[in-house]
Protein backbone atom coordinates (compact mmCIF):
# COMPACT_ATOMS: atom_id res chain seq x y z
CA UNK A 1 0.00 0.00 0.00
CA UNK A 2 2.80 2.22 0.46
CA UNK A 3 4.82 1.64 -2.43
CA UNK A 4 1.40 2.52 -4.24
CA UNK A 5 0.60 5.84 -2.77
CA UNK A 6 4.31 6.73 -3.40
CA UNK A 7 3.85 5.32 -7.35
CA UNK A 8 0.78 7.85 -7.37
CA UNK A 9 2.60 10.47 -6.10
CA UNK A 10 5.21 10.76 -8.46
CA UNK A 11 3.16 9.54 -11.63
CA UNK A 12 0.66 12.48 -11.03
CA UNK A 13 3.33 15.10 -12.08
CA UNK A 14 3.12 13.37 -15.53
CA UNK A 15 -0.95 13.18 -15.68
CA UNK A 16 -1.75 16.87 -14.42
CA UNK A 17 0.99 18.74 -16.03
CA UNK A 18 0.97 20.48 -19.29
CA UNK A 19 1.16 19.26 -22.27
CA UNK A 20 4.51 20.78 -24.43
CA UNK A 21 5.59 20.00 -27.76
CA UNK A 22 9.58 21.50 -28.58
CA UNK A 23 9.09 23.17 -32.36
CA UNK A 24 10.14 26.34 -33.57
CA UNK A 25 7.78 28.82 -35.16
CA UNK A 26 6.55 28.45 -39.46
CA UNK A 27 7.78 31.84 -39.99
CA UNK A 28 11.28 31.00 -38.78
CA UNK A 29 11.15 27.98 -40.25
CA UNK A 30 10.32 29.39 -43.65
CA UNK A 31 11.63 32.62 -43.60
CA UNK A 32 8.55 34.85 -43.13
CA UNK A 33 9.55 38.08 -41.97
CA UNK A 34 6.58 39.61 -39.85
CA UNK A 35 6.12 43.33 -39.16
CA UNK A 36 4.60 44.39 -36.09
CA UNK A 37 4.10 47.36 -33.68
CA UNK A 38 5.27 46.79 -30.44
CA UNK A 39 3.50 47.05 -27.49
CA UNK A 40 5.36 48.96 -24.92
CA UNK A 41 4.63 48.08 -21.44
CA UNK A 42 4.57 50.87 -18.78
CA UNK A 43 8.41 51.47 -17.28
CA UNK A 44 8.51 50.07 -13.61
CA UNK A 45 9.97 52.18 -10.54
CA UNK A 46 11.89 49.61 -9.41
CA UNK A 47 13.32 51.84 -6.04
CA UNK A 48 9.22 52.27 -5.38
CA UNK A 49 8.87 48.55 -5.35
CA UNK A 50 11.38 47.95 -3.57
CA UNK A 51 10.34 50.13 -0.70
CA UNK A 52 7.00 48.59 -1.07
CA UNK A 53 8.49 45.05 -0.56
CA UNK A 54 10.95 46.25 2.67
CA UNK A 55 7.72 47.84 4.29
CA UNK A 56 5.47 44.73 3.63
CA UNK A 57 3.77 43.34 7.19
CA UNK A 58 5.59 40.34 8.37
CA UNK A 59 5.02 37.11 6.51
CA UNK A 60 4.21 38.48 3.16
CA UNK A 61 5.54 36.64 0.39
CA UNK A 62 8.33 37.84 -1.40
CA UNK A 63 7.10 39.82 -4.59
CA UNK A 64 9.20 38.04 -7.73
CA UNK A 65 7.27 40.32 -10.40
CA UNK A 66 4.81 42.66 -11.52
CA UNK A 67 1.33 42.03 -12.80
CA UNK A 68 -0.06 44.24 -15.87
CA UNK A 69 -3.43 43.59 -16.37
CA UNK A 70 -4.04 43.86 -20.28
CA UNK A 71 -6.34 43.29 -22.73
CA UNK A 72 -4.60 42.02 -25.69
CA UNK A 73 -6.74 39.35 -27.99
CA UNK A 74 -5.78 38.20 -31.61
CA UNK A 75 -8.75 41.14 -32.92
CA UNK A 76 -7.25 43.85 -31.14
CA UNK A 77 -3.27 43.47 -31.16
CA UNK A 78 -0.46 41.81 -32.84
CA UNK A 79 -0.14 41.68 -36.73
CA UNK A 80 -1.41 38.71 -39.05
CA UNK A 81 -0.32 37.35 -42.40
CA UNK A 82 -1.85 35.03 -44.43
CA UNK A 83 -0.09 32.59 -46.25
CA UNK A 84 -0.44 31.17 -49.64
CA UNK A 85 -2.29 28.42 -48.41
CA UNK A 86 -4.55 29.69 -46.54
CA UNK A 87 -3.01 29.26 -43.16
CA UNK A 88 -2.48 32.43 -40.97
CA UNK A 89 -0.08 33.49 -38.07
CA UNK A 90 -0.80 35.77 -35.60
CA UNK A 91 2.55 38.10 -33.95
CA UNK A 92 2.41 39.92 -30.71
CA UNK A 93 5.82 41.85 -29.73
CA UNK A 94 5.76 42.91 -26.34
CA UNK A 95 8.46 45.32 -24.79
CA UNK A 96 8.97 46.23 -21.00
CA UNK A 97 12.60 48.09 -20.68
CA UNK A 98 14.39 46.96 -17.80
CA UNK A 99 12.90 43.86 -17.03
CA UNK A 100 14.40 40.55 -16.15
CA UNK A 101 11.82 38.32 -17.97
CA UNK A 102 8.39 38.46 -18.89
CA UNK A 103 6.05 36.19 -18.35
CA UNK A 104 2.10 35.95 -20.09
CA UNK A 105 -0.73 34.65 -18.18
CA UNK A 106 -4.01 33.80 -19.72
CA UNK A 107 -7.36 34.15 -18.46
CA UNK A 108 -8.69 32.23 -21.21
CA UNK A 109 -7.13 30.23 -23.78
CA UNK A 110 -8.62 28.23 -27.07
CA UNK A 111 -6.97 26.91 -29.74
CA UNK A 112 -9.01 25.25 -32.68
CA UNK A 113 -8.34 21.65 -34.03
CA UNK A 114 -5.01 22.15 -36.22
CA UNK A 115 -3.70 25.24 -34.60
CA UNK A 116 -0.11 24.91 -32.51
CA UNK A 117 1.31 27.77 -30.38
CA UNK A 118 4.98 29.00 -29.90
CA UNK A 119 6.46 31.89 -28.18
CA UNK A 120 9.52 33.69 -29.25
CA UNK A 121 11.59 35.14 -26.44
CA UNK A 122 14.08 37.94 -27.70
CA UNK A 123 16.04 40.05 -25.85
CA UNK A 124 17.32 43.87 -27.43
CA UNK A 125 20.14 44.85 -27.88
Amino acid sequence: MKYALIFITLISHFIIGQNTQDGRPYSLDNNIFIESIEVEMPKLDIDQLLEEDYNSPPATPFRYGYKFNVDFSLNNSGDWIELNNGDRIWKLSIHTKDAYAICLEYDQFYLPEGATFLYIMMKKI
